[in-house]
């Protein structure tokens, strides 16, 4: 190959040996310590670029001969052999067999290039966020990749919408990588587990992620957050559900995030709250007639799990009640009247009594006959019989009505 003299001279060498572990050295003489043979022992006509290294009257039998160093800086290098002027085969190490009377030739061919700089290999490891399901696209999130062996963060990304991010740029091949979420923009789960992303020789990249394509026919990868779920449900004493009730989520800091007038179905709270967020819910004006509930207090554990005031709500649903004002309280004015009303009031029922059972007394003697059958006056009329007439006296006063009525309406 394209190579100086000093530089061959300066970096190949060989070993020679026998079938027991013996070491050959250039005089021809055998070694129990390893030899090193460089081409300054060979011999070398100016000009050339051929080294020859000739052996006589050593020991019959096996040898294997290698080259053990054969690089040199800035230069590919292939190595080839012929044995006894035979087919050339690759390789730095050839096995050899010498007889009485025989000559046994080894000819390594080294051949030398410039080296030629592999291009550095590109990774493409395009990510979207996106939400689980529907595959909508989310802004907020914060995704972190490192070196799996080393922890060193590579590279970082903040979620926007209508946009991807190649972390290939900052990755390279035959490495291992840990993505993973940071920050879950609000109204979604952070991911809690670490997503391993491998890079081969070739810069191909493998990762436990759901995948789609760019319009160029880039694989994207998507990284799926869940979002919170979350409801309120205003409810009467019968746990029946009320509306026209004006109910607000407010944060820390007691600022509003989101205020409905409840319409008799959940309300989905889920997109505004954050994972380790506390907030607070207040009733701000109740429906007519119900008293309002007390503030609350909320927060959203990291699996997503919804407490209020300090316990876990059942599938995350809210349940605030309203119970129906109380009896209205009065004055003491307000009693004074109320008890001259019912004064009054037990003065006009005992005249309607009175009156009514005068005005039944003059119907019962208009309709009885002459004769006196009262009590006291010696008329021994049963009781019995008394009622029957009676009776009949009630009778015979409706039937008097009715006629009178229909002739009436004859004329």
């Amino acid at each position: 190959g394209d190579i100086t003299e000093e530089e061959a001279e300066g970096a190949l060498t060989f070993e020679v040996t026998t079938a027991d572990d013996k070491w050959l050295k250039a005089d021809g003489s055998l070694s129990d310590t390893k030899v090193e043979l460089t081409l300054k022992d060979f011999a070398h006509e100016e000009g050339t670029k051929e080294y020859t290294l000739s052996f006589e009257g050593i020991q019959i039998g096996e040898y294997t001969v290698k080259e053990t160093t054969k690089d040199i800086d800035g230069k590919d290098v292939t190595v080839s052999y012929q044995l006894n002027d035979g087919e050339a085969k690759e390789g730095a190490e050839a096995s050899a067999t010498v007889e009485t009377n025989e000559t046994t030739t080894v000819a390594f061919e080294d051949n030398y290039k410039e080296k030629q700089e592999a291009p550095e290999q590109k990774v493409t490891f395009l990510v979207n966020k996106v939400s689980t399901g529907a595959g909508n696209e989310i802004e907020g999130a914060t995704l972190v990749l490192m070196e799996k062996e080393s922890g060193k963060i590579v590279d970082k990304w903040a979620s926007e919408k209508d946009k991807l991010h190649n972390f290939g740029d900052a990755m390279e091949v035959d490495t291992k990588y840990i993505l993973k979420e940071t920050i879950a923009p609000r109204g979604y789960l952070k991911i809690r587990t670490d997503i391993e992303v491998s890079v081969d020789a070739d810069g191909k990249v493998t990762a436990k992620l759901g995948e789609a394509e760019d319009e160029d026919g880039n694989t994207v990868y998507l990284v799926e957050d869940a979002p919170i779920i979350a409801s309120i449900q205003l409810i009467n004493e019968e746990s029946n559900p009320l509306k026209q009730g004006t109910i607000t989520l407010r944060d820390e800091e007691g600022e509003p995030i989101t205020s409905w007038l409840s319409d008799g179905e959940p309300h989905d709270i889920g997109p505004y709250l954050e994972v380790g967020g506390e907030y607070t819910v207040t009733e701000d004006n109740p429906p007519d007639g119900y008293n309002g509930a007390e503030d609350i207090h909320v927060t959203v554990t990291e699996d997503g799990t919804v407490t209020v005031d300090g316990n876990e709500v059942t599938d995350n649903e809210i349940i605030i009640q309203n119970i129906p004002d109380s009896e209205e309280k009065v004055t003491a004015g307000e009693d004074k009247n109320k008890e001259k009303d019912k004064d009054t009031n037990k003065e006009n029922n005992k005249k309607k009594d009175k009156k009514t059972s005068e005005s039944n007394k003059n119907s019962k003697s208009a309709s009885q006959p002459a004769k006196d059958h009262s009590a006291g006056t010696g008329d021994e009329t049963p009781l019995t019989m008394f009622l029957l007439l009676f009776l009949a006296s009630i009778t015979g006063i409706g039937s008097v009505i009715v006629l009178n009525l229909r002739r009436r309406q004859m004329r």
